[in-house]
């Protein structure tokens, strides 16, 4: 499959291009979480993988964790689930440093995310299954993430945003199977968005971001 998508033009394996900023007018992952605010529910519920731990405010519309909160979360007095090996003290110094509230919006989850994941399996309510989700986790050639994926399915709502990171970090390749495995499904419109790192956008029943 991946190949296929190679050879037809429809990936670019990550590589930044300039069709790619053509594409929309966000270029920060804050941005990305502003125009995803106006199409999640109230009470919306948000999972990423791999927490926010770094500090430096050069990077602030670039973190995850502050973002999601403050953006998605807090306005729709929604919960953020945040899946990681361990507790970060640095990301309660970057909310705090941003101002974002996180009390009662921000639930972590120790240990390897699939396995988290399986844990939430047949707890989450209906009514509460996940809107949002970004996956920025082990960095691998891309089985991790995969498996991630096939764990998350059962607990995606109808309507969701799916967010991959680092599309475009040369470094990385945990993206690798799953970009592609979703451009090939149907029931999900994708796009590359220029933010710091590139990030995958796939959305079910919902709009893209647009150039305006």
């Amino acid at each position: 499959m991946v190949d296929e998508l190679l050879r037809d033009g429809r990936w670019h394996g990550g590589l930044w291009t300039p069709e790619v900023e053509a594409q929309c007018d966000i270029r920060s992952f804050a941005e990305l979480c502003q125009f995803i605010s106006k199409n999640v529910p109230l009470y919306v519920q948000v999972l990423e993988t791999g927490t926010t731990f770094h500090t430096d405010p050069v990077g602030y519309d670039t973190y995850s964790t502050p973002n999601l909160l403050k953006w998605i979360v807090n306005p729709a007095r929604g919960l953020l689930s945040s899946l990681d090996l361990e507790f970060y003290p640095q990301t309660l110094q970057v909310l705090k440093a941003m101002d974002v509230p996180w009390e009662r919006r921000l639930q972590y989850h120790y240990g390897d995310s699939v396995n988290s994941i399986a844990d939430m399996y047949g707890t989450v309510e209906d009514h509460r299954k996940f809107d949002v989700v970004h996956l920025d986790s082990a960095e691998d050639v891309g089985g991790h993430m995969m498996n991630e994926f096939y764990a998350l399915e059962a607990l995606l709502a109808p309507q969701h945003y799916l967010m991959i990171d680092d599309i475009h970090n040369p470094a990385s390749g945990k993206y690798k199977m799953l970009v592609p495995w979703l451009q090939n499904m149907a029931e999900y419109d994708c796009m590359q968005v220029p933010t710091a790192m590139g990030t995958f956008l796939a959305a079910r029943g919902l709009p893209l971001p647009r150039k305006t």
